[in-house]
């Protein structure tokens, strides 16, 4: 269906499920969507990850080996402003084919798949985070056109495909 999943300005959106497959996803402003396995552990183990600190359930880590994992599949993704679309389930893999990256955090136990392009836009800076492992897929592009991008707390970047830097104006 054509169906678009978005999480904008101050929306939150927790969605637990075991197979995730939507249309188009998009997450701006400071919207995040957080997607987890089924069950209470992994409600808990997205609690125990993206709880604000100063709440009494951050800091309780049993859970989130247990967690469940997710596979979440999205023709269309898109980031930007200080939106976050963060996993916090492990070995949960997120498979994207094309994503605009114009800001914003893409982060989580999980591994992100950009199976056909990646284009980094924008000036707002761009942060995987939380351990992510990204892949840009070999036949896919990375097209890395405005905007730093930042790799924190064990996030990796791999490309297969092809990497495309515009240089202009340097």
């Amino acid at each position: 269906s054509g169906v678009t999943i978005a999480c904008v300005s101050n929306g939150k959106g927790v969605v637990a499920a075991d197979v995730v497959s939507w249309y188009a996803t998009s997450v701006s402003g400071s919207g995040s969507l957080v997607v987890a396995g089924t069950g209470w552990t992994a409600w808990d183990s997205s609690w125990v990850l993206y709880a604000p600190e100063w709440t009494h359930l951050r800091g309780f880590v049993s859970a989130l080996d247990n967690a469940p994992a997710v596979s979440m599949s999205s023709q269309s993704v898109v980031v930007k402003d200080a939106g976050q679309i963060l996993g916090s389930c492990p070995n949960s893999v997120l498979t994207w084919t094309s994503t605009i990256w114009a800001g914003g955090v893409i982060g989580g136990r999980v591994q992100v798949s950009i199976t056909k392009s990646l284009l980094a836009s924008g000036p707002a800076l761009k942060t995987l985070r939380f351990g992510t492992v990204m892949m840009v897929k070999q036949g896919a592009v990375l097209t890395w056109q405005q905007g730093n991008i930042a790799l924190a707390d064990g996030a990796n970047l791999t490309v297969y495909g092809s990497l495309l830097v515009n240089n202009a104006g340097y």
